[in-house]
């Protein structure tokens, strides 16, 4: 009988619990089998990115312990390694919502937990665009610890669904999975 998969009670944030998460809660098939990434991988990133704030905590201790992970389950996007995270405004799937969401130079009237449409032209694309969903950071709304606010985006849900964070967003998407 398979095992089965526990609701996560947190988001590994040290190396030395990656083991247990990946005990309770991950299938071979989730692992992306593509390296962890460094510090100086993530200063490359933000310079090619031209960011002025460092990536937050939680993205940047998930990634460095494990690298990308597939999907949890199919709503949710697959990760993207580090050379393949990009502003969402410079990408074609960025562009088409952008342009669905702003109609010369007006944007949408839509604010969820701080979060407006006018901050897609801001945020980065940290996952593939497959099935109309995607996962955003934004760069307008840091934290005092320096983490970023969080973004769920897909049209269906409607629109985007912000977290505080990056781990808050990978426990909500992996708990999604279960139910």
């Amino acid at each position: 009988m398979p095992k089965q998969k526990k609701k996560l009670d947190f988001v590994p944030l040290h190396p030395d619990d990656w083991d247990r998460f990946q005990r309770e809660h991950a299938t071979p098939s989730q692992l992306s089998g593509v390296s962890p990434v460094t510090g100086l991988s993530l200063q490359e990133t933000a310079r090619r990115l031209e960011m002025s704030t460092p990536f937050p905590p939680s993205y940047t201790r998930l990634m460095s312990v494990v690298g990308p992970i597939k999907e949890p389950h199919s709503e949710v996007p697959r990760l993207l390694q580090l050379s393949e995270v990009q502003k969402f405004s410079e990408t074609e799937y960025g562009k088409m919502i952008i342009d669905c969401y702003c109609s010369e130079g007006e944007w949408v009237d839509q604010e969820r937990e701080g979060f407006t449409m006018r901050h897609l032209e801001s945020c980065l694309l940290i996952s593939s665009t497959d099935g109309d969903s995607c996962l955003l950071l934004n760069p307008e709304k840091v934290d005092k610890a320096g983490e970023w606010q969080a973004v769920f985006f897909a049209n269906w849900v409607p629109g985007a669904m912000p977290f505080p964070s990056f781990g808050a967003m990978m426990k909500f998407c992996h708990n999604e999975g279960e139910e």
